[in-house]
């Protein structure tokens, strides 16, 4: 359906969405939002087809913070990364603050590159491919737990061994 993966790029300033924008346009479909309610509006209005979001976290109005909220509380955080900009004078709280809040990288704007994007991208598909295996995991081993109860019911109540004498006795 899409040729190119869809970047989403919610950023209030103008110059730094165009900056992204000429950065990933060879390799992404770009969509963008210049406020937190824009951006909101367009993730909350179904099944909005994005690969990756590269999210300005401080923005007037409903700032980038608020979005990973409101991500999360929908459980939305887990289907697409987010990559939080970041100002070159963010703090570390800024940056634990981002990662709290679901996203999946930090990086400012003056050093983000294409491969930041690629990295992020792959290692958010192999947190998903792990989890993945991780429940097919759990579910094998929650199926063989109850077999093998099974089995100790069954065999527990067919003998049992009277070690003084060394004697089998069936309970059946």
């Amino acid at each position: 359906m899409y040729d190119k993966k869809r970047l989403y790029i919610v950023n209030d300033s103008s110059s730094d969405r165009v900056l992204l924008s000429d950065l990933f346009s060879e390799d992404y479909e770009i969509i963008q939002a210049s406020n937190g309610k824009d951006a909101l509006d367009f993730l909350l209005s179904g099944e909005p087809h994005v690969d990756v979001m590269l999210l300005d976290v401080f923005m007037p109005g409903i700032d980038g913070f608020t979005v990973l909220a409101r991500l999360n509380e929908r459980g939305l955080t887990g289907k697409f990364p987010v990559i939080a900009t970041l100002p070159d004078d963010a703090t570390n709280d800024d940056v634990r603050r981002a990662y709290a809040g679901g996203a999946v990288e930090t990086v400012q704007i003056s050093y983000i590159s294409k491969l930041t994007l690629r990295s992020s991208l792959e290692l958010f598909k192999g947190k998903k491919d792990i989890m993945a295996r991780l429940e097919t995991v759990n579910d094998r081993r929650d199926v063989m737990r109850e077999i093998n109860g099974a089995m100790m019911d069954r065999f527990s109540s067919v003998f049992y061994v009277n070690i003084a004498t060394m004697e089998y006795y069936t309970c059946k």
